[in-house]
Parts: C-alpha cells; sequence; structure tokens
C-alpha cells in the first residue's frame, strides 16, 4: 500500500552515471534513525512546520481548513523528543468577535510565541494585521496588538503583509504591501518592532518608480533596529532585455536612524546580467549580497537568459562607510558545470567553452535560492536547487461515436533536481563548488514538499535531508536495491561530499516530508511522515 501511496505522490526519475572523485557514497549512514508510533491526521487537516523546541518538547503547527477551504483553527502539537509520543494538542480558534480572522503565522520572537492574523473591515475599507500572545500553554490573550494597518481600495485589493525578525530575534520588521495602479509610484510601509511588539518607528515609502516597473524582492532587519529593502527597477519597460543588454538594476535600501536616514546603492553592471540576487546583514553592519549571473542575452536549449547561470556574483556593502566594499563576478568552471553530465554532455560542452562564442558558453540552469549561509570571516555558502516546470501536450481518443474523439490534454510535470553549494571568500572568490545530484518530478504543484529539500548546519558540515528513489550509490556505478529511500548528503568544510541512506521503506513506514525537518540539537534533526490518514515524527541522530 505504502508503495502505491508513494507513486501516486512521487513521480521519481532516477540517475546512473559515474560519479566525480570527490563524491563518497555509502551504505551505512553516520547517524541513528528512531520513527515514532503511528498517529491518525485530523480530518481536513495538514501539518505547516515545526514552530520551535524547547528542552525535550517539539512543538508542531497544524492548521485546519473549513469547508469553504479557509483556515478555521490551528492546532499546536506538542511531541517528547526522546519518546517520540505525543503529550498534548491545543486548538486554538481564529474567530474574533464571530469573525473568521486571515491566518498568517505562529510568530516565535525571543522564545514568545504570537498569533499573527489580519482582518478586512469592510466598512473603513482597511486590511489590519494583530499580534496575539500565547502564553505557555499556547493560549491565545484576550488583547489584540494591531501591527499593521493598510488603506485596501476594495475587497479585492487589500494589500498583504510580510514579516520577519532580526537574526538575533530581538527585532521584528512588518512590511505593508500597499495596493498602488500600476502608473502610480509604488508604495509600502515599514514598522519596527521589539520583541513585545512595542513599536520603535515606522516609515511609509513612496519610491521614485512607477509601481508597474518595481518588484520588492526580501526585506530585513537587524539588531539594531535597521531595514532593510532589496528591489528590482526597470528601466524602459518590464523586461530583463533590451537590445541584447540588461535593462534592470537591483536597489538596495538602508534605514537607518530610525528612518530618517535613507542610503540607497545600486546594483548592476552594464554587461553582465544578474539573474538573481538576496541579501544578509552581518553583525559587522556589512550587507552581504550575493546571487547568479549570466553572459548570456538569448535564449538557449529552451530556456530564458534569466534562468541560465555562469557564475556568482558577490557584492559587499559597508553601511558604515557607505560604499561598495567588493564587486566580484566569479565564474564557474567547466568541471563543475557538467559535474553530473554524461561523457557525450561533458564533450559538447567542451567544445562550446573552446569555439570563442560567449553566448554559447556552458552554463546551468533555472536554479532558485534556497538558503544562504553567512560566513563568519565575512564569505556565505548559497544553497540553490534546479526547478524547472515541464508542459506536455499529447493526443486523447475518446472512442465516442458521432464526436470528435480527439482532444489534447496538457501535462505540468515539476521537476525539483539536483542542489548546488557554493562556499564563497570574503573577496567574492569561490573557494569550493559542488552538486548534489537529485532528480524528482511530480504532476501535483503541491509535491514540493515531498520532492524539495531541507539543509542543517552542524559544526563545520552542512546536511541535506531528501527523498530519493534509486539515486543513493554504493560504489561507483551500483544502486541500492531499496527504492524510496531517505536520503542524506553531507559536505564537509573541503565540499567533499558523501551522501548516504538515512532509512528505507520499512524503517520510515511513511513517506517523509523533507521540507519540515528541523534541527533540535546541537546533532539532532525532526523528521515528520505520512501514510495515508496517519502520521509519524522521527529523529535522526549523527554519531
Amino acid at each position: 500500500m505504502l508503495a502505491k501511496l508513494i507513486q501516486q505522490i512521487l513521480v521519481f526519475g532516477f540517475l546512473l552515471l559515474a560519479w566525480q572523485s570527490q563524491v563518497v557514497a555509502q551504505l551505512d549512514a553516520p547517524s541513528e534513525l528512531a520513527m515514532s508510533e503511528a498517529y491518525r491526521i485530523p480530518k481536513n487537516s495538514v501539518i505547516d512546520r515545526i514552530i520551535s523546541t524547547e528542552g525535550n518538547t517539539a512543538y508542531f503547527l497544524r492548521k485546519n481548513f473549513n469547508l469553504s477551504g479557509l483556515v478555521a483553527s490551528i492546532t499546536i502539537e506538542s511531541f517528547d523528543v526522546k519518546s517520540l509520543r505525543l503529550k498534548k494538542a491545543i486548538e486554538v480558534d481564529l474567530k474574533y468577535q464571530k469573525k473568521l480572522r486571515v491566518f498568517h503565522d505562529v510568530f516565535n520572537v525571543n522564545d514568545k510565541f504570537y498569533l499573527i492574523t489580519s482582518f478586512f473591515n469592510s466598512g473603513k475599507d482597511k486590511n489590519f494585521l494583530f499580534a496575539q500572545k500565547l502564553d505557555d500553554s499556547f493560549e491565545p490573550d484576550k488583547d489584540l496588538i494591531l501591527i499593521g494597518e493598510i488603506d485596501s481600495r476594495n475587497e479585492v485589493q487589500i494589500g498583504d503583509f510580510q514579516f520577519e525578525h532580526s537574526r538575533d530575534s530581538s527585532k521584528v520588521i512588518i512590511y505593508h504591501d500597499i495596493p498602488t495602479k500600476r502608473s502610480e509610484a509604488q508604495q509600502a510601509k515599514i514598522s519596527i518592532y521589539n520583541d513585545d511588539f512595542d513599536l520603535l518607528w515606522d516609515k511609509k515609502i513612496k519610491f521614485p518608480y512607477e509601481s508597474k516597473l518595481y518588484n520588492s524582492i526580501k526585506f530585513d532587519v537587524d539588531k539594531n533596529g535597521n531595514a532593510y529593502l532589496l528591489g528590482k527597477r526597470f528601466f524602459e519597460k518590464e523586461r530583463d532585455l533590451v537590445k541584447k543588454r540588461p535593462n534592470f538594476e537591483y536597489i538596495l535600501e538602508a534605514y537607518t536612524e530610525k528612518g530618517e536616514k535613507i542610503d540607497r546603492y545600486q546594483l548592476n553592471d552594464k554587461l553582465k546580467l544578474i539573474t538573481d540576487l538576496t541579501f544578509e546583514v552581518n553583525n559587522k553592519n556589512e550587507i552581504i549580497c550575493t546571487g547568479f549571473y549570466t553572459n548570456k542575452t538569448s535564449s538557449v536549449g529552451g530556456f530564458g537568459s534569466t534562468e541560465s547561470i555562469q557564475g556568482i556574483v558577490f557584492f559587499k556593502v559597508n553601511n558604515n562607510e557607505k560604499i561598495v566594499e567588493e564587486k566580484t563576478f566569479s565564474k564557474f568552471d567547466l568541471d563543475f558545470i557538467t559535474l553530473n553530465e554524461t561523457e557525450r554532455a561533458r564533450r559538447v560542452a567542451q567544445r562550446q567553452d573552446n569555439d570563442n562564442i560567449q553566448s554559447n558558453d556552458p552554463a546551468l540552469y533555472s536554479y532558485d535560492f534556497r538558503d544562504v549561509i553567512l560566513r563568519s570571516d565575512g564569505g556565505a555558502v548559497i544553497i540553490a536547487e534546479q526547478f524547472f516546470v515541464e508542459e506536455i501536450n499529447r493526443t486523447v481518443n475518446n472512442f465516442n461515436r458521432g464526436f470528435n474523439n480527439q482532444t489534447f490534454q496538457n501535462t505540468s510535470i515539476y521537476n525539483y533536481n539536483e542542489v548546488i553549494v557554493v562556499n564563497i571568500r570574503p573577496d567574492g572568490s569561490i573557494q569550493w563548488a559542488n552538486s548534489v545530484p537529485k532528480y524528482q518530478s511530480a504532476t501535483s504543484v503541491n509535491a514540493r514538499r515531498f520532492l524539495s529539500f531541507k539543509n542543517a548546519n552542524i559544526g563545520d558540515k552542512i546536511y541535506l535531508i531528501f527523498n530519493e528513489e534509486r539515486n543513493v550509490l554504493e560504489g561507483a556505478n551500483t544502486l541500492f536495491k531499496n527504492q524510496n529511500a531517505l536520503a542524506m548528503a553531507e559536505l564537509d568544510k573541503s565540499g567533499t561530499l558523501s551522501i548516504y541512506m538515512v532509512g528505507d521503506n520499512d524503517d520510515l513506514q511513511s513517506i517523509i516530508i523533507p521540507t519540515l525537518t528541523k534541527q533540535i540539537s546541537r546533532r539532532e534533526l525532526l523528521i515528520y511522515g505520512i501514510d495515508r490518514n496517519k502520521f509519524r515524527i522521527g529523529r535522526i541522530t549523527l554519531k
């Protein structure tokens, strides 16, 4: 039955190729696996994430849906980490004055838990965001703390709220996404709170760009209450390229002195196309911006230019001196680009690399950021996953007399493939890069929870947890006999990759959802899996 369920949910591809010498595959994982007993999944509910762990207790967030598909309540499930037994389940109703609020999150700030909800008041044409403190038993306080307010255009354009906390969890930033007409100047509002949700400062922002020419990408706050915004601004029309040249720039804004001082940094290049960019703020008040770039200015192999990556771009902004200290473009070498390719594909890439046609240079395609880890010395580690959607059209015979017996059927296949890990020095050069082979696909748009991965950073090693059918190898070419195993990739400080099997069907007795994995102690990971209408939690202990 489990095999049939797996087949229904997951449609895995497989890989059969000789690995590079830096990959070491082993059968015996340097870990121990423990799984709980089976618990019944409450009807019309889904586990959203592991909120936190305190001592020997782990707290899970479960969403409960009504017949309209809205989140009507949440349940906080607490488990004993050692015995993996359910301790308590507390349901929190989302109605307030007989009206259902929109659930956003259970937010953890400095070990204080808040229920974050919003409510659109049609009489006032306003969208309100509230924080509600939860006590030690996760019972909500009666008082609602107003932390966000948007003047909405109507019940369709009510605006949205996003929020994040600083790295030390002492500050919270609320980003108000204000509805704006495409021809009007882009507007937003940021509010900064402490960990008790006392307002420190807020500021309404009117950007000097039309809404249709600006996309907000990321926002953040540091321990001092300074806010940071990253956006993508187009010069003419909303197109990445005009006359084969970049038609946009990234704008990084730093708001200091309680929002009274604004420093703006333009992050761009006249020739190289920066396809993705993100940032993190370190403890030295440096803003580390990193992403991908390409020299390609046309579609190659079915992928657009913005989906190809040929290397890493690295900006280091010194926000004390108000300067961009580093601007580095580091190209991937051919060995890395062809790491998991066949010998024939490597030969083709070698010819392309030697033909002196820049637009024909080998590249990687269609990768999405999953995590950026700041190094203590000012460098960074990028983790990205290859993701793309295939559209397959086919003719289907209906066999109905008197009618056209042929119809066209369109199927979307969502691919979550190999994961690249790139270690970047403080000067922006690449110290090492490696790729974790992982080839998976499904026809469900919601399959990411099963097909993607979760990384954990333990000591000087990086671990990746993911499901895989036949991608865990023993030796160079021999496949494990076990199918649908839970795999663990390990990258040490030199970039050497080892892949292990944590457990197979008999060990797990469920389909693990890797994206729910959470590090709960120095050497322990908590996992969650389902089997039809039951679920189990598990613990991976690294040796």
